[in-house]
C-alpha cells in the first residue's frame, strides 16, 4: 500500500471514529486531537488521533449568582451551590426603652416595638396600670386594638415635646424576693436575729426607747418585754426577773 493511499484511508475514517466516540459515551465531551508518528516496512508516517474526553463536573452543585439560585439548604459560594446550615437565631435581648425594629426584638413577655417619635423605635413593657411602670413612664394603650396589652412608655419631659428614651432614668430593678424565714425553737438557732413564733426574725429593739413607754417595757435580748416590779405584774406562766421584766417561768 502506498503512502498516499494509506493517508486517504485514514482521512476518510477519522470523522467516523469521532462520531462513534460521542455516541458511545452519551455524555458531553470535548474533542482533543494530537499527532503521533509511527513507522512500518514502507516508511514512517504522521497520524492525527482525536479523542472525546469527558471531564468530571459537579453536576449536583449548579452554577449560581446568589443564594436565590440555590435550593433550600444550599447557599452560593464562589459560583456554586453548597450545603449551608444558617446559624441558630439569637434570643431577643432588648429591654424597656431599648432600640428595636419589631416586637420579636423585645425580650419581655408581650412587649411591643413602639415608635415614640420619628427617630426612635423602642421596646415597651406590658402593663395594666401606671403602678407597673418605672418612674418617668406611663401605661398607655398604644395599639388601640382589643386584646393587645397596654405598654409602659416614657413620659415627655415637657408639654408639647416628643417622648424619648434619651436621658430617661434607668428602669428601677425588680425587688428581690424576701428569703423564707428560718424555723427555730430558740434564739441560739438564729444568726443576728431572734426566734419569734417559731421563725427567725429581726430584733424588735436595740434601745429601750424603741419599745415605746420605758415604764411599761424593757428591751431585753432584742425583744420588748413587759416591765415589772413583782410576779403579780406578769401574765400567767411568767415570773418577774431582774432587771425588772416578765419572762417565762422555768
Amino acid at each position: 500500500m502506498t503512502r498516499t493511499v494509506r493517508a486517504l484511508i485514514l482521512a476518510a475514517l477519522a470523522p467516523l471514529a469521532f462520531a462513534a466516540c460521542v455516541i458511545e459515551t452519551q455524555e458531553a465531551c470535548v474533542e482533543e486531537c494530537y499527532y503521533t508518528e509511527y513507522c512500518d516496512a514502507w516508511g514512517c508516517y504522521e497520524e492525527q488521533i482525536c479523542e472525546c474526553v469527558v471531564y468530571d463536573a459537579p453536576y449536583d452543585e449548579p452554577e449560581c449568582w446568589d443564594d436565590r439560585d440555590c435550593a433550600r439548604g444550599y447557599a452560593c459560594f464562589d459560583g456554586w451551590c453548597e450545603p449551608y446550615d444558617p446559624p441558630a437565631p439569637q434570643e431577643p435581648t432588648a429591654g424597656l426603652c431599648d432600640p428595636c425594629q419589631r416586637a420579636a426584638d423585645c425580650a419581655e413577655p408581650d412587649a411591643l416595638c413602639i415608635e415614640i417619635n420619628p427617630q426612635e423605635r423602642v421596646c415597651g413593657r406590658a402593663c395594666t396600670s401606671d403602678a407597673q411602670c418605672p418612674r418617668g413612664f406611663a401605661c398607655l394603650d398604644v395599639s388601640q386594638q382589643v386584646g393587645v396589652p397596654d405598654q409602659c412608655v416614657p413620659l415627655p419631659s415637657a408639654e408639647g415635646e416628643d417622648r424619648t428614651c434619651r436621658n430617661t432614668p434607668e428602669p428601677e430593678p425588680e425587688p428581690e424576693p424576701e428569703p423564707e424565714p428560718t424555723a427555730c425553737q430558740d434564739d441560739d438557732q438564729c444568726e443576728d436575729a431572734i426566734c419569734i413564733d417559731g421563725a427567725c426574725a429581726p430584733p424588735e429593739c436595740s434601745l429601750p426607747a424603741e419599745c415605746g413607754d420605758e415604764d411599761a417595757f424593757r428591751c431585753v435580748g432584742g425583744r420588748c418585754m413587759d416591765a415589772c416590779t413583782r410576779h403579780a405584774d406578769c401574765d400567767a406562766g411568767e415570773r418577774c426577773v431582774q432587771p425588772g421584766f416578765c419572762a417565762p417561768a422555768r
